[in-house]
């Protein structure tokens, strides 16, 4: 209907207005849809159009038309009976639906007068108002701003479980490439990439619109984009392309992320929501049509009337056309910023998946029992391994969770898009793959039902299908004799069938699965048919598959060759996933270099040798870690593999890699103790002989319980380890006075490490500051001896503080450790603070006028500020200053801050001083930069040197110019890892620094036996050596133990990574490696090119076992604790080539393809694709084919 949309410019015309002649050229223009409905009207065509602007099919009338033209006054006459007549179509339109029965149409020309009558919600409300025809025409709807995106509705389709899928799409994506103006090969530098420019969409977003819009078939994209690439502007280019068809969209998203996606949706999304010169103030009217004029701006809008219009004068709306001088006038863009966010607010429904309660799901969103808020819809997921991993942690654990209610939903919500934003698509076990995919594929909903025939010829799925012939949207049709069940899959809605096999949308597809369903029952009963149990079953012949497993158990016995650590069934895997990946890559070309450390990762290791006093604290951990596990196992329905308790599992060993504390000090104290203090006696003698730890009082302490983690911190744990409802019993078993008495302990043992700092935290290392002057006094009885070494303590934290201390480190630091309150940040904190470093604060105060207000705190916990500035000595120490230059300062980012005051941090970090309040800004300027603001910098630290960050700050934080990074320890996952340094390997993020700093290097420290003192111990620690001794005959560490768990994974991970990079549907456009895509027939592999064979197989209609489903999306045989039975018997078969023995006279051989995942094997004929028999291994190793009994 393209062609239709054309301006026709007559270039001659008599003036006869009874013989008008013509001769045209074709201008496209932006209001093609505007010109060609006006034309309509002025014909009398009273065609009330849909947002996809769907007409219907031209036919040849063989009729001549002839145009005149009409003067003013006539056009008026013509433009009030349209009105009137509008209205009276709208004034009975209430009581015609009373009457209509919703139901697929008999015939196609009633369906689609039923369909194009519907109102289209955005449409305004028909009143009498004078200007009401210049209002709609003047002014722009949200569905009418067709700038983003547009693509033809005629287009065909292949499905995407179908074998030409692949070759299909990419012809579809390269013809557009031919068109496209835009340059695939074009160079972005960091100075193209300030979004001063204005948003142009790059190529690999347009291919994706180009893929999933509201005339494609297709359900789901994961958007598997790297850094740099654009992937919420992608996701915003989405919505765009399908806001013709779909009213609803749900954006999920963290909570601390839903800002950042209203800000990107205002860059690149509609020009709807965009601060531009086209909005044009309007005033309400102040007679009798106010109230309808508001109706009608909120249709247009979206805005709230009671909340937002009813309180306004006027809003702005945005015109159709430009803006010309004489039109100017000042826009208030307070105002309008105001304006568009409720706009936004109104028309997009934003979920956080990491604090929605149960409650509120059920009251906002769910209704009733058989409401799926989620039909008819799109779906956006930002960073959607989160909202994976959260459902993951949830099944068969906790089925009433939040986020399974809303995985349980979208899979069975009918014509609904999903869109998985994430460029970490696995986190931690493969089967979130299966998660991921389910929930951008959709579940196969597929009609059963059992049917029977006075005739018993008529019970085939010959006539089966002449039964159901009319119906043109059937995807799929089977039917499984022995149990007369008829099994039939629908087309994606609003998509019909096409005598080429291709698929075309049109509006006799638009009909649900329920209808579809009824539909079917009334034809087979207009054939004679039968429907058994029709009444009782009715309501369960739909049943649900999922594509694939979504459980760890049934996931691996698919995909995992355990002994190798390997993908198996790589190519079942990428035909499964075809059609539901689209992969950018990072772009590397804008971001810093990985300074090379000769290993796989291009991290330098860090190896730490215990000591003997390091040894004995570690082994008590050990112990008492046994203990815990030993009662864990025998308490009942205890079933969690111990790789498995990432939370709890090796804690305290964990810690204790970090840091062991002094004898002196209980790791573990009591109340009293911590709330009183040590004794003088106990201060100076310590308490060397009594335990560290004892397990009868210490339970199995979750690691975040550890941390005292508050309830909002840990829902946005980005590891998805909690739901509302697991913080909120958390938060009861630890009650108030517990956690106030926890905390009470931590903050005992960081006083007594502040207060006997000297005894403990010394060392080779030079301090920064050289002073007599110290606020905390020792004890002038405490003579200096080997126990006040800081390596006695923590080889690890010596380490890490000699490398932060190396002037020739030069540029900014970042520190992480997942240990944020002790032996972690805590502690090491204080040691920073010891030697000299200072922490930047922002503190928020109340001036003299009462206003609050954030202000910078920069003192030493161990000197006086005078000290900074007066080496050697001062008189009068005191806390004033008179510079802050050169000294050297770190901050924290670690869940603990506010947001505002994370911000301020963040942003002096990165240098950009104009984004900090003003006071702060101006007491920078004077006290390091001596009131230069032409100096003002934090490139190489001048301000803060240091940011140390926890597992709140591993995800989501921007920074740059970061040249160091030091990993305190490893974690069980390499994406933790993985995202600490994504937050230094930033786009862009190095620009500012000499090509030759333009780099990052990253340290790792690991704590690892002394084989040599291990061995001199060995009969002290046999239960050590036993318990913790690996398949190589190492004695390994927690440490150890947990790097090759993380490298066992990460290897794991990259093969189902590269699969997916593989199976992309744009993988020829962005994958470096276009020869490694995915095409079929499949490259041959191994040496004999002759090995495998893919194929969809079309099994006997009287197969000998139950075919449940005919589709390439069906995983394995599983009876599942949800009552689903899926047979493998129709999968997307991976089928080795054989050559085996007839059964029979005479040995002779015959090439079959074979099913080795079925047991016994199941042997196939190449040619048609029919099951032959099982395989039956003779002595020899032959195999013999025996028929079907």
């Amino acid at each position: 209907m393209d062609f239709l949309k054309q301006v026709k410019t007559p270039s001659t015309k008599n003036h006869d207005l009874l013989n008008i002649t013509t001769s045209k050229e074709i201008n496209f223009t932006e209001d093609n849809n505007e010109k060609l409905l006006q034309f309509l009207k002025i014909l009398g065509k009273n065609i009330n159009l849909r947002n996809f602007r769907y007409l219907g099919y031209a036919k040849k009338t063989g009729k001549t038309l002839t145009l005149a033209q009409m003067d003013e006054k006539m056009m008026r006459i013509i433009k009030q009976k349209q009105k009137m007549t509008l209205i009276n179509r709208t004034q009975k339109k209430d009581e015609e639906a009373k009457h209509r029965i919703t139901s697929p149409a008999r015939t196609k020309e009633s369906e689609i007068k039923t369909k194009i009558n519907q109102q289209n919600e955005d449409d305004l409300a028909n009143n009498n108002h004078e200007s009401m025809f210049e209002f709609a025409t003047k002014y722009k709807k949200y569905s009418e701003d067709n700038t983003i995106f547009s693509i033809p509705m005629s287009e065909s389709y292949v499905l995407n479980n179908k074998l030409s899928f692949i070759g299909e799409i990419r012809d579809k994506l390269t013809k557009y490439l031919n068109i496209s103006n835009k340059d695939i090969e074009k160079e972005i530098s960091c100075e193209e990439s300030s979004e001063n420019t204005g948003f142009d969409p790059l190529i690999h977003q347009e291919l994706v619109k180009q893929y999933l819009n509201s005339y494609s078939p297709y359900r789901g994209l994961v958007l598997y984009h790297g850094l740099g690439s654009g992937k919420t502007c992608t996701s915003v280019g989405v919505i765009e392309a399908m806001k013709s068809s779909k009213k609803k969209i749900f954006i999920l998203t963290p909570a601390s992320l839903k800002k950042n996606y209203i800000s990107q949706m205002k860059f690149c999304g509609s020009t709807f929501f965009q601060e531009d010169d086209n909005w044009e103030y309007v005033e309400f009217p102040k007679d009798n049509s106010r109230k309808q004029f508001i109706l009608d701006v909120h249709q247009i809008t979206k805005l709230p009337i009671n909340n937002y219009l009813n309180k306004k004068n006027g809003v702005y709306l945005q015109r159709k056309t430009p803006k010309t001088e004489n039109d100017f006038v000042k826009i208030d863009k307070k105002v309008l910023n105001e304006q568009i966010n409720e706009m936004i607010k109104g028309r997009f429904q934003f979920i956080s998946y990491n604090g929605i309660t149960m409650d509120s799901w059920n009251r906002k969103y769910k209704g009733s029992n058989n409401y799926n808020p989620f039909d008819n819809s799109v779906v956006i997921v930002d960073e959607g391994h989160n909202f994976v991993s959260r459902i993951v942690n949830k099944l068969n654990i906790n089925g009433n969770s939040v986020s399974v209610e809303m995985y349980n939903h979208i899979l069975t919500a009918d014509n609904c898009n999903v869109v998985m934003l994430t460029g970490t698509p696995l986190i931690n076990y493969p089967n979130e793959l299966g998660v991921l995919f389910n929930l951008v594929s959709g579940g196969n909903l597929v009609i059963e039902m059992r049917c029977s025939h006075d005739n018993k010829k008529m019970v085939s799925i010959k006539y089966f299908k002449k039964a159901l012939e009319s119906l043109g949207n059937i995807d799929f049709i089977t039917y499984v004799e022995n149990t007369n069940t008829l099994k039939v899959m629908k087309n994606p809605y609003g998509f019909i069938n096409e005598t080429s096999g291709k698929i075309k949308y049109d509006l006799n597809g638009k009909i649900s699965v329920k209808e579809f369903k009824d539909k079917i029952i009334e034809l087979l009963q207009e054939a004679g048919y039968k429907v058994l149990n029709l009444e009782d079953a009715k309501d369960s012949m739909i049943k649900m598959y999922k594509k694939f497993p979504d459980t760890k158990v049934n996931f691996d016995t698919i995909f995992i060759d355990k002994q190798n650590n390997g993908l198996k069934n790589k190519q079942y895997f990428q035909t499964k996933i075809s059609g539901l990946v689209s992969y950018v890559g990072d772009k590397k070309e804008l971001m810093p270099t990985i300074v090379s450390s000769g290993q796989d990762d291009d991290i330098f290791i860090e190896v730490l040798e215990m000591n003997e006093n390091v040894l004995t604290h570690y082994n008590t951990a050990r112990t008492v870690e046994r203990a815990l596990d030993s009662k864990m196992k025998t308490k009942k329905n205890n079933k969690k593999d111990s790789n498995d308790q990432t939370g709890s599992y090796k804690i305290f060993s964990r810690a204790a890699c970090n840091f062991v504390f002094p004898s002196q000090i209980n790791r573990f104290p009591s109340f009293g103790e911590a709330k009183n203090g040590l004794s003088k006696k106990e201060g100076k003698e310590g308490k060397m002989n009594r335990p560290i730890m004892n397990v009868d009082n210490i339970e199995n302490i979750e690691e975040d319980q550890l941390e005292l983690m508050t309830r909002e911190e840990m829902l946005t744990l980005n590891d998805g380890k909690y739901d509302t409802q697991d913080a909120e019993l958390l938060e009861t078993k630890v009650n108030k006075k517990r956690q106030a008495e926890f905390s009470e302990k931590v903050n005992f043992l960081l006083r007594e490490l502040t207060n006997n700092a000297y005894k403990y935290f010394d060392s080779d290392i030079e301090k920064l500051v050289k002073t007599k002057n110290v606020k905390i006094a020792t004890d002038p009885e405490y003579e200096t001896n080997q126990e006040n070494d800081l390596k006695l303590y923590s080889p690890k934290f010596h380490k890490m503080l000699e490398n932060i201390l190396d002037n020739e480190n030069q540029g900014l630091h970042l520190m992480y450790s997942n240990f944020r309150t002790l032996e972690g940040i805590g502690i090491f904190k204080i040691l920073l603070e010891y030697y000299g470093y200072s922490e930047f604060k922002i503190v928020k105060t109340t001036n003299a006028s009462g206003i609050q207000e954030y202000n910078m705190e920069v003192e030493n916990a161990f000197y006086y500020n005078s000290s900074f500035e007066s080496i050697g000595g001062d008189e009068s120490p005191n806390e004033e200053f008179t510079t802050l230059n050169g000294r050297k300062f770190y901050a924290l980012y670690t869940g603990k801050e506010g947001e505002e005051e994370k911000e301020i941090i963040r942003n002096i970090y990165n240098g950009n001083f104009e984004k900090i309040p003003v006071n702060i800004k101006k007491d920078i300027r004077k006290y390091f930069f001596n009131n230069i603001a032409s100096d003002m910098t934090n490139l190489f630290g001048e301000v803060i040197k240091l940011l140390m960050i926890s597992s709140s700050g591993a995800e989501g934080i921007d920074l740059k110019n970061v040249r160091y990074v030091h990993i305190t320890e490893p974690y069980w996952h390499p994406v933790r890892i993985d995202q600490v340094i994504g937050r230094a390997k930033r786009i862009c993020s190095h620009k500012d620094l000499p090509d030759e700093l333009q780099n990052v290097k990253v340290f790792l420290y690991l704590l690892s036996h002394n084989k040599k003192l291990l061995k001199e111990k060995e009969a002290s620690y046999t239960q050590l050596i036993n318990g913790d001794t690996d398949k190589e005959g190492n004695v390994i560490t927690t440490d150890e133990n947990l790097l090759k768990i993380m490298k066992r994974k990460k290897k794991l991970m990259q093969q189902f990574l590269t699969a997916m990079k593989e199976s992309s549907v744009d993988c020829i456009f962005n994958y470096e490696q276009q020869d490694k895509c995915l095409s079929f027939p499949l490259p041959k592999s191994g040496i004999n090119p002759h090995k495998t064979l893919q194929t969809n197989l079309r099994y006997k209609d009287n197969a000998y076992e139950n075919i449940q489903v005919r589709k390439p999306n069906i995983t394995t045989n599983t009876d599942n604790d949800r009552g689903e039975y899926i047979d493998r018997k129709k999968m997307s078969a991976i089928l080795k080539t054989k050559y085996v023995k007839l059964d029979g006279p005479g040995g002779m051989k015959k090439k079959v393809a074979v099913d080795f995942i079925s047991s016994p094997p199941v042997a196939f004929d190449l040619k048609h694709k029919q099951r032959l028999g099982i395989l039956e291994k003779q002595p020899n190793g032959e195999y013999l084919l025996k028929n079907d009994e």
